[in-house]
């Protein structure tokens, strides 16, 4: 098929449009038929099914087949200009297209060479990983690891407090009262924060002794009952628990990289004799 056309010859050989949208009973459509034509470029039913999600009602399927053909058709369209312009023709562009053509080769063929095999990470790896490597997780702050209580109401403060001062675990009373999204379901937990973190909260820790219980303090966000549970000055390593989805991500990138090295010296064994052959030729060449 030939995609080199003007937007006038467009115009004029496809009528605008020459769409043919598939209605809700497109599943009976002989996959052959052409649903949708931009000059010579056609889209077939089979295309269109191939590119869209199984599973839908037939009114989710019609919407979705309409927009990607409608989606498909502009992009077509301007696709198509584009060669009729010459665009294609310029040197920085081909130098792109080979470029995401190589780029998009290499990615699929790394895929396929590697799939299917996990990066196997156990508690033991990790602890080594952080052991070895504890002079890439300093501190460059004072850091403090608290737990709080957040209300909206005074009352709600003084009745948590209160369940604190008769010895009720710290946990679920932060999972009854407090309104912290993102920390009332582990109990309160803040980990370890910065002043920079929080200036707020860090104003209220600092004033506080270590596993001291804080009366009920207002803020912008409510009323806080906090509970300093550690304290770690600048330049010292940040807890294994902190660092962990780091040393996660590290070591999967690191066993990534051994095997594609292993991969590239494994292809470059087979291929050795052939390539210093080219190599001579180039060398010779005049």
């Amino acid at each position: 098929m030939t995609r080199y056309m003007t937007l006038y010859n467009f115009l004029r050989c496809t009528a605008l449009p020459a769409l043919l949208l598939l209605a809700a009973c497109a599943k009976q459509i002989d996959q052959g038929a052409i649903v949708a034509q931009v000059g010579d470029v056609v889209l077939t039913a089979a295309d269109l099914d191939a590119q869209l999600p199984v599973g839908l009602d037939d009114e989710t399927a019609t919407a979705e087949r309409a927009q990607f053909v409608e989606n498909w058709v502009r992009e077509e369209l301007l696709y198509q200009e584009a060669i009729a312009r010459q665009l294609d023709q310029n040197v920085r562009i081909q130098y792109l297209l080979e470029q995401a053509r190589h780029d998009l080769l290499v990615a699929t063929l790394l895929e396929r060479e590697f799939a299917g095999r996990e990066v196997e990470i156990t508690n033991a790896i990790i602890e080594q990983y952080y052991f070895e490597h504890q002079d890439h997780f300093l501190r460059d702050q004072d850091e403090i690891n608290a737990r709080h209580i957040l209300t909206t109401t005074r009352r709600e403060a003084n009745a948590a407090y209160q369940a604190l001062q008769r010895g009720d675990e710290f946990e679920p009373v932060a999972r009854k009262y407090s309104k912290d999204e993102d920390t009332y379901h582990n109990g309160g937990e803040l980990g370890h924060f910065s002043q920079e973190d929080d200036p707020d909260l860090w104003e209220i820790a600092t004033a506080q002794a270590l596993n001291h219980l804080s009366k009920p303090v207002k803020t912008d966000y409510g009323y806080h009952i906090i509970q300093v549970l550690d304290r770690q000055p600048a330049g010292t390593p940040k807890q294994l628990k902190q660092v962990r989805p780091h040393i996660v991500a590290a070591i999967v990138q690191q066993e990534q990289r051994q095997r594609l090295d292993e991969l590239v010296k494994r292809l470059k064994d087979e291929r050795a004799e052939e390539w210093s052959i080219r190599q001579e030729e180039v060398a010779h060449a005049p």
